[in-house]
């Protein structure tokens, strides 16, 4: 994978925030240098996005995506952005933030004790935003069973946007996935949930 263009390296001056969401605050970006990505998760996306008519999508080491009109954003585990977009993106020269979900292909979650921020507070926020596809990656199973059902077991959300709203679909363990962003993608839920892992 070629690091450079699909993830940069940043240097992120934060303070602490509230569980699950980032304080806004100034990212200075180093475009072009070597990096190494996140994690499996990140590299397998990076990965699978090089053998996808994503030319122009990378995942950059560190961003924040935040809805206008808000001090606060999310910092997902996984960002794909797409860099044509970005000239119409006002903060992210300055600071590495996403306002507009035409900048965005993909945004991926990874599950944590904090499980109702990813099922509420972020799918409504983006989903306001009109992000076209947002996956929840819930490889433990602890989202409440209103929202990956019961029994409780590893689910992944796929959520795409459709006439103003999102269309989820609930992915398990020996499933293949399906993405509009990822046609051809040959992989099950059982793979990503150990990248996630």
């Amino acid at each position: 994978m070629a690091c450079a263009r699909f993830c940069w390296p940043l240097e992120y001056h934060g303070r602490s925030a509230p569980a699950a969401i980032a304080s806004i605050s100034l990212v200075t970006v180093r475009h072009g240098s070597s990096c190494t990505p996140n994690n499996d998760l990140c590299r397998f996306f990076g990965l699978e996005a090089r053998n996808q008519p994503l030319r122009t999508a990378f995942i950059p080491n560190t961003a924040l995506v935040r809805p206008l009109g808000y001090d606060t954003g999310y910092k997902p585990d996984v960002l794909m952005v797409d860099s044509a977009a970005l000239a119409q993106e006002p903060l992210w020269q300055r600071e590495s933030v996403i306002t507009q979900a035409s900048s965005v292909k993909l945004l991926v979650d990874v599950v944590s004790t904090n499980w109702p921020d990813d099922y509420a507070r972020k799918f409504e926020d983006y989903e306001a935003m009109g992000i076209a596809e947002y996956w929840i990656v819930d490889y433990k199973g602890l989202g409440g069973r209103r929202y990956i059902g019961f029994p409780k077991q590893p689910t992944i959300t796929i959520c795409t946007w459709v006439n103003g709203l999102y269309e989820t679909r609930l992915v398990r363990q020996g499933d293949r996935l399906a993405s509009p962003l990822f046609p051809s993608l040959t992989l099950t839920a059982a793979e990503i949930f150990q990248a996630a892992a």
